[in-house]
């Protein structure tokens, strides 16, 4: 047997009937080279039918989810709900008598998923990051601030954020994959009054999206040259769109389609999975028992399919006829793509439609519920006992297979007919078995259970000894998380932020987010315009390893900020620190620590720091010596006024002609006065002169470090630039 023999799975081969169920008879077979492909023309709807294309499409589709994914899906939905698989041999009439147990680990251990995604995503009330593509340009912070306020109005005013990302994320364990669409949902009413405006995420089953398995595995919405999109819609609500006229053509929306086409469509689809995931109650979709007929459940098909190099896009009522004219995908989509994302929980690669949790498990689960199920059996018999009775023996069998507490069981002969079947009891290695199964598939699914530790009393102990033996499991499960934030939230979220850039017009929206985002006091914008809103923008989820548990997560950004503070304080020459302090920010679990500092390079802005600094010092020392000049000059003014307020009364009371001496000492002790003045005046000028060549020197100083700063970043640039051409 060769390798590929070996490898290939039992499913069926998508890359060799996708094409084959599509174009069975293709016209262009027997085309001659240079001739113009006919049903390759997409605006040529006399050659192209619509209808047959969607149809085959979705029957091809149909057929091979039901023969290689539906199966598992419903497994994985019913143990989910903590059912046995359907093929099980505890729902055969065989075990009907038996113990059928089903331990519900894996509900246990999604239940503990769901409360890790929940405390990583909702610990912080700001988790989502708009960064601009351009730093540098204060247009596109600003932009990116704006849309970050946007969205955060939305997800926390317009849609139901925490049921759909938790929806999403319970689907991904449970089926494998989550899909959703991201649309701009805006309706009138017959008055022209705005009823709906607004940004949805509709989180759909994933039996519902189709997409070619042949798709690529890392992209299949995109790769896929079909999507179809099952929507269930009440009769009553498509006739409406029938009837209602398209603002842009004034023409109905919706094709009219008689009734008994409408009547056909009702009956042509019944899904297990929806049964299934309803535990086996009455499908709610299901159209048999509902006595209204507008109120009956039609489904709807939403196409898109890639010809020509271009996405066209229409409805269709089931598989029964065309509701709308194809037309191209950005006519309903401002940024032309397709609005859809499928994500998952658990990659595989080279499967678009990865394994399930219980897929990773299967076997695993599987022998828990078969211990735990003997272990029942045995101690059921061991408290009942099981009795060998003579064939037609005057003997009471009901009573003893009754076996009532206290009750009376008639026979002629106890001893001759009546023998009792002892069964031992349970022995250790039963729950020594299950104990091992159960770590087992704890280290498969990433959860941790301090009751199935096996070291009670050494290391569990401690707190240290707790950390590190939960760690394992910490890193599995934030792995599931990372994967589940690649494949699903970030891709919706970016739709998010392009469908605000395009069709937000709410002035009140606009106006809270500004406010929030202090576009005013930030930048200098008064108002938010479209040429604002449209810039190219990163945006991420905030949410990393190490995410799922608060405590670590705080000492980890403390300890990682600490260290930073230590670089940016040591001022290593030619030491890139901002780059450095991202490396940090990553081993703590951050993408980059870029969003928690207000400039790219901490060393300039430390310099700045600086400058600023030094420029306030002067400025309070020159204030000093204005103020010791001021009490300088008062002094003296005071000792000239005692001075001549002692002359005064000196010729008062001893005129000159009786004391000759009296003025000289008086004017010596005016030129004493002066003199002090004087010199108090120079020391005063002095310390000025010093202090401000102290200030000029330091100021100097800082500006040649900036410089030799700047110098330094401008040769690594150039030395990148040199390196890319």
């Amino acid at each position: 047997m060769s390798v590929l023999e070996r490898d290939t799975p039992s499913l069926e081969d998508p890359t060799k009937k996708s094409n084959e169920a599509i174009h069975q008879n293709d016209p262009d077979e027997d085309r001659q080279e240079g001739e113009p492909l006919g049903d390759d023309d997409p605006d040529n709807d006399e050659q192209l039918d619509w209808m047959t294309l969607a149809r085959e499409c979705y029957q091809f589709s149909t057929t091979y989810i039901d023969t290689n994914h539906r199966k598992r899906w419903e497994d994985g939905i019913r143990a989910f709900n903590s059912q046995h698989p359907q093929d099980s041999k505890y729902l055969s009439s065989a075990y009907a008598k038996r113990s059928n147990l089903f331990r519900p680990k894996l509900r246990a251990i999604v239940r503990k998923h769901e409360a890790a995604a929940a405390s990583a995503f909702f610990s912080n009330v700001d988790v989502v990051n708009v960064s601009a593509e351009n730093d540098g340009d204060p247009i596109q912070r600003a932009s990116a601030e704006i849309n970050k306020a946007l969205l955060q109005y939305r997800l926390s005013k317009s849609i139901r954020w925490f049921q759909i990302l938790q929806g999403a994320f319970q689907d991904a364990m449970k089926v494998g994959n989550c899909a959703a669409r991201v649309y701009w949902k805006f309706e009138q009413d017959t008055k022209g009054n705005v009823v709906h405006d607004k940004p949805c995420i509709d989180l759909i089953p994933i039996e519902n999206l189709r997409v070619d398995p042949a798709a690529d595995w890392s992209d299949p919405v995109a790769t896929s040259p079909y999507i179809i999109h099952l929507m269930p819609m009440y009769v009553v609500d498509v006739k409406e769109r029938m009837t209602r006229k398209d603002p842009k053509t004034g023409r109905p929306s919706w094709k009219p389609v008689p009734e008994s086409v409408i009547r056909n469509a009702v009956q042509t689809m019944s899904d297990s999975t929806a049964i299934v995931r309803e535990k086996n109650r009455d499908d709610p979709k299901d159209t048999e028992n509902r006595p209204v007929q507008d109120y009956t459940v039609v489904w709807i098909q939403r196409h898109i399919h890639r010809r020509g190099g271009r996405d066209w896009e229409f409805y269709t009522l089931a598989d029964q006829a065309l509701l709308t004219d194809p037309q191209p995908l950005e006519v309903s989509t401002w940024h032309g793509g397709r609005d859809y994302v499928l994500g998952c929980a658990i990659l595989e690669t080279h499967q678009s439609l990865p394994s399930t949790m219980y897929e990773l498990g299967k076997q695993l689960f599987d022998e828990t519920n078969e211990i735990t199920n003997q272990r029942m059996d045995n101690v059921k018999l061991v408290l009942n006992k099981r009795w060998i009775v003579k064939r037609n023996r005057n003997v009471d069998v009901v009573s003893l297979a009754r076996n009532v507490p206290g009750s009376n069981t008639m026979a002629d002969d106890p001893e001759g007919d009546i023998r009792e079947v002892n069964w031992p009891d349970v022995t250790a290695s039963s729950f020594q078995e299950q104990d091992r199964l159960a770590a087992e598939t704890d280290d498969l699914m990433g959860n941790f259970s301090p009751a199935q530790n096996p070291m009670k009393g050494k290391l569990s102990e401690t707190v240290g000894g707790a950390q590190m033996m939960t760690a394992p499991a910490s890193l599995i499960t934030e792995y599931v998380l990372r994967t589940f934030v690649e494949t699903f939230v970030d891709p919706v979220l970016r739709l998010l932020v392009k469908l605000e850039q395009c069709y937000e017009t709410d002035e009140t929206v606009l106006a809270l987010a500004g406010e929030k985002a202090q576009l005013r006091q930030r930048y200098g914008i008064n108002a938010v315009t479209d040429s604002l809103l449209n810039k190219e923008l990163t945006v991420r989820v905030q949410v990393g390893m190490g995410a799922t548990d608060p405590a670590t997560k705080l000492q980890k950004f403390i300890l990682a900020s600490n260290t930073y503070a230590g670089l940016v304080k040591a001022q290593i020459p030619g030491f890139n620190t901002f780059e450095a302090g991202k490396e940090i920010f990553g081993f703590a679990g951050y993408q980059d620590g870029k969003r928690f500092m207000t400039v790219d390079n901490p060393q300039v802005a430390q310099l700045m720091q600086m400058l600023q600094a030094a420029h306030m010092q002067t400025m309070a020392l020159q204030k000093e010596l204005n103020d010791r000049t001021q009490d300088n000059q008062t002094k003296v003014e005071v000792a000239k006024i005692a001075a001549e307020s002692r002359e005064k009364s000196s010729a008062i009371a001893h005129p000159q002609s009786l004391d000759p001496m009296h003025g000289h000492v008086l004017k010596a002790h005016e030129l004493a006065l002066k003199h002090e003045a004087d010199i108090q005046k120079l020391e005063a000028e002095l310390k000025k002169f010093v202090l401000e060549q102290t200030a000029k020197i330091g100021l100097e100083r800082a500006k040649l470090d900036l410089k030799r700063e700047e110098m330094h970043l401008k040769a690594k640039h150039d030395r990148k630039e040199t390196r890319g051409s």
